[in-house]
């Protein structure tokens, strides 16, 4: 397979095109200066998202504790926002890394748009993010109003 073909398989799905395994964790340690206590345990949480038509083909996403601090994405009413880090794999090949947002205390996830105009993200990557969104948020229709509500537009292909 190649690049091409894999990216296109991805951005053409549908989220319910693909099988969600959820609630990896992970423990990791970190030494935060702005808390009182020196060493700290925190759990990002990690999804994989397999494609139903070619196995090999998956998505892990991580969701982490790094604090996401554009304005844009501190809108909301909860105005906590966190980092996501998707990997795409072909077998055990990393393909590509992509970052997005989990704004509202984790209710959506959201992809980073451009620094020249805050209204605007890829096409490719207003896809991924419905695929990221695969739960609740997407399923009752959450996920397109918190990229309405925003004005975030699509540049199309």
């Amino acid at each position: 397979m190649d690049y091409q073909t894999f990216k296109g398989i991805i951005i053409n799905s549908n989220p319910e095109d693909w099988l969600v395994l959820e609630g990896v964790q992970k423990t990791f340690y970190i030494n935060d200066p702005k808390r009182k206590e020196e060493i700290t345990c925190e759990e990002a949480s990690k999804t994989i998202l397999v494609y139903k038509g070619d196995l090999n083909i998956r998505i892990e996403e991580e969701t982490t504790f790094e604090e996401f601090n554009e304005d844009w994405a501190r809108k909301f009413p909860d105005p906590r926002a966190y980092r996501v880090i998707a990997r795409f794999y072909y077998g055990c090949s990393l393909v590509e890394e992509k970052h997005f947002v989990s704004v509202d205390g984790h209710r959506a996830i959201l992809p980073i748009p451009d620094p020249k105009d805050f209204k605007r993200v890829k096409y490719e990557d207003y896809r991924i993010a419905r695929i990221l969104n695969w739960n609740e948020a997407l399923r009752k229709g959450y996920f397109d109003v918190y990229i309405k509500d925003f004005e975030i537009k699509t540049n199309e292909v």
